[in-house]
């Protein structure tokens, strides 16, 4: 006997596509995403599943349909709460195919409601962002810190002509790799944290101090009020990852740009 599929077909039937239990929550809680938008988040799912990190994700934002009540939901809990790192947005960013735009006036910005001193861990922290614009002269991507910069997480491609990060720590200037595509700041332990980006993985030695206790936002800073200028494609927040699962996640990642026609 064949499969339903198959027995469907030979009657001119058809069977919808089953798709991964939790891409398919996402897919229902926005629902308005095309048929291979729900094929480029179903892929996305798998592939981080496949590489074992899921779990290590607290928060992904796939930045996919165009919209801001399309954009704002959470990959891994999409229901609409704060609770779920469901996104804010403020100052009306703009929302294109290609993600959110918090370009425009230099104030927008989407605020997480992920507070590092609840929800993640000292030495276990990762944040990245997908820029698919080059950026301007002082700004941060994603970040949180406490008033004066402290205890901060941080990642701005370009600040002042050189990228900045930090992860549960003062911030430290680093080499420019490339200021779009997919950048990451990993930490695993209280010495150092890696920053990844352009393929081209950076060690930063900075001790851990603490976690900031303002909230994340996607496309600012929190604390010391700092905003982006580019258009962010992806976003996360969550644990620290290896090396090895940074690279692996970004192939996918990748792929997932690749599939919505907006990758760079």
């Amino acid at each position: 006997m064949g499969s339903i599929a198959q027995i469907m077909s030979s009657f001119g039937g058809s069977v919808a596509t089953a798709y991964d239990t939790d891409a398919q929550a996402f897919i229902t809680a926005v629902g308005t995403l095309t048929t291979p938008q729900e094929a480029a988040i179903n892929d996305l799912v798998v592939g981080l599943k496949a590489n074992g990190t899921w779990s290590k994700y607290k928060a992904i934002y796939p930045f996919i349909g165009g919209t801001a009540s399309s954009h704002k939901w959470n990959l891994k809990d999409p229901r609409d709460l704060d609770a779920a790192f469901r996104l804010t947005f403020y100052n009306n960013p703009s929302h294109t195919s290609q993600g959110v735009d918090f370009k425009v006036g230099g104030s927008e910005y989407a605020d997480s409601h992920l507070v590092p001193s609840i929800d993640l861990s000292l030495n276990d922290t990762h944040v990245s962002f997908y820029s698919h614009t080059p950026g301007d002269s002082t700004e941060t991507d994603i970040g949180a810190s406490n008033s004066g910069y402290t205890n901060c997480i941080i990642l701005a491609y370009r600040s002042y002509g050189q990228p900045y990060v930090a992860v549960n720590s003062d911030y430290e200037g680093v080499t420019l790799i490339s200021d779009v595509g997919y950048a990451i700041v990993s930490r695993l332990n209280s010495s150092n944290f890696n920053f990844y980006s352009g393929g081209t993985n950076q060690v930063v030695s900075k001790v851990s101090t603490g976690l900031s206790n303002n909230s994340i936002w996607v496309g600012g800073l929190s604390g010391s009020v700092e905003n982006s200028y580019r258009i962010s494609s992806f976003a996360t927040i969550g644990s620290g990852l290896t090396l090895t699962e940074i690279a692996n996640d970004y192939t996918v990642i990748q792929a997932y740009q690749i599939a919505l026609g907006r990758e760079v």
